[in-house]
């Protein structure tokens, strides 16, 4: 899923669920952030409060230094998805949730939609609102916002998992029955065929491309078992929905009122428009009353925090791209020769040296 569903349907649903638009906007925000937490160095912010700084455990005071937490990769960031510390701390807790399926605790790392350890998370979220303060209530609908980006995210990852493995996410004879023009569809198989023994494709959903993340593709593969998958990204996307709502309702004691906005968000998830800003326009002729409550900048949060120049920072170690293992040591820096090279398709995915 993208930020049409992370921030503009966690926001609808929060509204309509009967959180005030303020709260709404808090939760969205931070469900969507978890797609533009990209920072993985650490930085020194001085002047913080001690009664705040005291609270977060990865801030030192003793030099100043925040150790924030990466959950997400942009651009090139994506091959260090080849590293097992990268799919341990962001793919797998916050994309790619497992499911425990017994009670010794065995665990099959492909997701399952709706899980019960994904859905788990969300109800600690939910019990810490219910204990909140009003002092902590925001950093517990940040929480709660967090959490529901990796429980939706089930639904458009599922049968894929956080790790490398090819029997896991290997997709073949991939074909897309609705959604894409000819020559679209016909792109992406030039695509598949070139990547399909690229090891780098093997974590995640990287293999099926973004289509797990378009709401409206109806499309099929068989998996790493040749079982034959088939996806109707809407029916998919209408159906977290539901459950997210009554699970929202639930918070609010609100009564559900699902069937006067479904076909709302059926009409919204089966539009083709591609950039963000054309999906708003489309959300705010379904719902007029939230017009130009749309307002996610991915920056806002840093910016307002640093705003009135009583808290400062700056970077203290240079973004030369690499990023921690375990011990707080780095990892190799990426060859961009050989990923030059691997871009071309001419030699193997030795991405990281």
């Amino acid at each position: 899923m993208q930020i049409d569903f992370h921030y503009n349907i966690i926001k609808v649903l929060a509204e309509k669920a009967g959180f005030n638009p303020k709260e709404s906007e808090i939760i969205a925000y931070a469900s969507q952030y978890v797609d533009d937490s990209v920072y993985w160095n650490p930085k020194e912010i001085y002047n913080i409060p001690k009664s705040i700084s005291s609270q977060y455990s990865r801030y030192d005071s003793s030099d100043y230094s925040f150790d924030p937490i990466c959950t997400a990769h942009h651009s090139f960031e994506f091959l260090t998805a080849k590293k097992r510390v990268v799919q341990d701390k962001v793919y797998i807790p916050f994309h790619f949730i497992p499911e425990i399926i017994d009670a010794k605790g065995t665990i099959k790392y492909q997701t399952t939609k709706n899980s019960s350890l994904a859905r788990e998370i969300v109800d600690i979220a939910i019990k810490e609102l219910d204990d909140s303060t009003p002092k902590n209530r925001t950093r517990k609908l940040i929480k709660l916002g967090i959490s529901l980006h990796s429980f939706a995210d089930t639904w458009a990852h599922q049968h894929f998992s956080g790790r490398e493995s090819n029997a896991e996410n290997n997709v073949s004879e991939l074909e897309v029955t609705e959604g894409i023009t000819t020559s679209s569809a016909k792109f992406i198989k030039n695509i598949l065929f070139l990547i399909r023994n690229r090891s780098i494709f093997e974590v995640g959903h990287g293999k099926a491309l973004t289509l797990p993340d378009l709401s409206h593709i109806h499309w099929n593969y068989k998996d790493g078992n040749n079982t034959l998958q088939n996806r109707n990204n809407t029916a998919e996307y209408l159906e977290a929905s539901k459950t997210i709502y009554t699970i929202l309702c639930t918070v609010t004691n609100t009564t559900p009122k699902w069937k006067k906005i479904r076909n709302k968000l059926k009409e919204y998830f089966s539009s083709k428009e591609n950039k963000n800003k054309e999906k708003i326009k489309k959300l705010e002729l379904l719902f007029p009353k939230m017009k130009k409550r749309f307002k996610y900048k991915a920056n806002l949060w840093e910016k307002l925090a640093f705003k009135e120049g009583r808290i400062s920072h700056k970077n203290f170690i240079k973004g030369d791209f690499r990023v921690y293992d375990n011990e707080y040591k780095y990892l190799p820096k990426i060859n961009f020769i050989s990923f030059i090279n691997t871009i071309r398709f001419k030699n193997p995915m030795n991405i990281i040296f």
